[in-house]
């Protein structure tokens, strides 16, 4: 009898007597597996291709020798399943449930190794998901379904990159990801769209939009803002000097903002606080180009663990077993300090090509940064609806806003609503009318439409 099989012998011999539930004899099982590794007979070995033990659903509740790839079984409607092929190409499976087949899990989890990568190397402390049989260095039949890297990014169905990514390889229009709550309803979809036109200033939210609608979203409720306004980005005029929320501005003949009273055609309110914003197209691709790629990340080269050197215990005594063991060890672990130098060359010059390349991105990120700014330098939100605070003093409830200049500028003065018909034109020309006025005299106007 060989030292594997003698070890089963010893816990089948310790779990024949065993009673009760399979739960009750489960547990049993677990103290008595305790035991046995106390005394020094654990269950391990180098080739464990051989048969080990399962759980039998007997009435006597006995322990029975199972096939070749089964390191721990439930027969029936066990409950644990620690399997393992005779190949690197079979599942190696880690499940706990009520199921009469380690292969079809019927209720708790499972774990294939061949789709499950938490070893080291390159990806050391990642999780990964293959969607087919393959080893954990993702070879060609074996697609990567999810990656969980050790830099907590949580990735489906795409191998790499800097934050949380879900893909899905699908023609636009169609389905990428739905949200369900309790009715049947979906709560939200999103669908794939190939076009972008987005203004690449920092955002909460990104939308892409469908190529042939130009739509990015369809909502079946409202839409609700903090704003008071409806604005829209009007590009300035090269001697208008900067322009202050709430400051009375005029568009020239050729529709730019001035902040002279001579050049105004004319005229309207800078926006304070918007809950729309319309033509937000001056810091596009089309203008500033395409924002640098993703931060560089490291491709770190495979490093594999430390060998360990085999215990005389493993072979209860088998000493020729025990030196061929440790023959094979010394060899593993002289090409193991062999690969330990390639790896550190390997690692400089990956740590080299790393700061270069985060070197680039930065300037380059730079370069576009600057160009956005420039082009943001171009440009005001002014207000087309709603309410906006007016940086003028001396409103009352009801009162008129008419533009005025002010030496070579721009300001306003108040009329109130009894006296805005008295001159001609005045009614026409008024730009609001103040729909409150807060307790530190800012007036609150209601954009009049032209």
């Amino acid at each position: 009898m060989s030292t594997l099989e003698s070890q089963v012998a010893d816990l089948v011999t310790a779990t024949t007597a065993l009673t009760g539930s399979v739960n009750d004899r489960m547990d049993q099982v677990v103290a008595i597996a305790k035991a046995k590794v106390v005394e020094g007979k654990t269950i391990t070995n180098s080739t464990l291709d051989a048969c080990l033990i399962g759980l039998s659903n007997a009435a006597d509740g006995a322990f029975k020798k199972l096939n070749s790839e089964q390191l721990i079984t439930g027969a029936g409607r066990g409950g644990v399943y620690l399997t393992r092929g005779t190949n690197l190409g079979d599942y190696a499976e880690l499940t706990f449930g009520i199921n009469a087949s380690a292969r079809n899990l019927g209720r708790g989890a499972g774990i294939r190794s061949a789709r499950v990568n938490m070893g080291s190397g390159g990806n050391d402390g990642d999780l990964v998901f293959y969607t087919s049989n393959g080893t954990a260095d993702g070879v060609a039949d074996a697609p990567m379904a999810m990656r969980l890297d050790q830099a907590g990014n949580l990735l489906l169905g795409i191998g790499s990159a800097s934050c949380h990514v879900l893909y899905k390889s699908v023609p636009e229009g169609v389905a990428v990801a739905q949200v369900f709550g309790a009715g049947s309803n979906v709560t939200a979809e999103f669908r794939a769209v190939t076009a972008l036109g987005i203004n690449a200033a920092n955002a909460g939210v990104l939308l892409g939009k469908n190529s042939v609608t130009g739509r990015s979203l369809n909502a079946g409720g409202t839409l609700n803002a903090s704003g008071a306004d409806y604005a829209e980005y009007e590009y300035k005029a090269a001697t208008c000097a900067p322009v202050l929320a709430g400051q009375i501005i005029g568009f020239d003949a050729g529709g730019l903002i001035t902040d002279q009273f001579s050049k105004a055609v004319t005229f309207a309110i800078k926006s304070t606080n918007p809950s729309i914003v319309g033509g937000d197209s001056w810091g596009d691709e089309n203008v500033v180009g395409l924002k640098p790629q993703e931060r560089p990340v490291p491709e770190l080269p495979a490093l594999r663990m430390e060998p360990q050197s085999p215990a005389p215990d493993q072979f209860d005594g088998d000493i020729n077993m025990f030196h061929s063991a440790i023959s094979e060890y010394h060899e593993d672990h002289l090409l193991w300090l062999s690969e330990q130098a390639e790896h550190a060359c390997l690692l400089e010059a990956e740590n080299l090509r790393q700061a270069k390349a985060v070197q680039d991105y930065e300037a380059e990120l730079a370069v576009w940064d600057a160009k956005l700014e420039a082009a943001r330098a171009n440009v005001d939100r002014i207000a087309y609806c709603g309410k906006v605070p007016v940086l003028l003093a001396g409103a009352k409830l009801g009162d008129y806003l008419l533009p005025v200049t002010k030496g070579a500028g721009i300001s306003g003065r108040w009329v109130s609503s009894a006296d805005i018909d008295q001159v001609p034109g005045d009614y026409r020309q008024a730009i609001g009318q103040v729909r409150k006025v807060l307790n530190d005299g800012t007036a609150i106007v209601v954009v009049k439409p032209i």
